[in-house]
């Protein structure tokens, strides 16, 4: 049971993980990267970069879900090691169970407030890189078959 309970928290931190990463990488910029997505600004810009917007809270939901890993890798061990019906090691299992959750809770908390509900779409680059898709070409070539049918 207890492996099951650490495999879902592990789950979901995987794909919290991958959309932080997702949401770094899209964020990136000014000058170089995706840039296209604006993330709230929640601390100075980078001193080296600037206008740069950190993704300090992806990063922290990141760093919050390899936490996770960590603790579901010692839930493993400690599941793995117990001796018939007589589990010595259920206060780590359970610690690491606890951590797992309270962390998640409280981080994903503040992934909402202080990052996803003010994601903004850079509509700049988001038309720019539209124009520029080589996609357009399967809709041209669409009117292109019509019209000289």
């Amino acid at each position: 049971m207890y492996l099951k309970i650490s495999s879902c928290l592990k789950v979901l931190s995987s794909g919290l993980s991958k959309m932080a990463s997702d949401l770094r990488l899209l964020s990136s910029g000014p000058r170089v990267g995706f840039a296209e997505i604006n993330l709230p600004a929640v601390q100075p810009s980078s001193s080296i970069m600037p206008g740069k917007i950190n993704p300090c809270i992806p990063e922290m939901m990141m760093q919050v879900c390899f936490d996770v890993y960590g603790n579901d890798q010692a839930i493993t061990f400690a599941v793995d090691r117990g001796e018939l019906d007589l589990n010595i090691w259920k206060p780590i299992i359970l610690k690491n169970i606890f951590d797992s959750f309270s962390i998640l809770t409280n981080c994903i908390t503040l992934f909402t407030e202080k990052c996803l509900n003010g994601i903004k779409a850079n509509k700049t680059v988001c038309l720019k890189n539209a124009e520029n898709s080589l996609s357009l070409s399967v809709v041209i070539s669409f009117y292109i078959r019509v019209s000289s049918s």
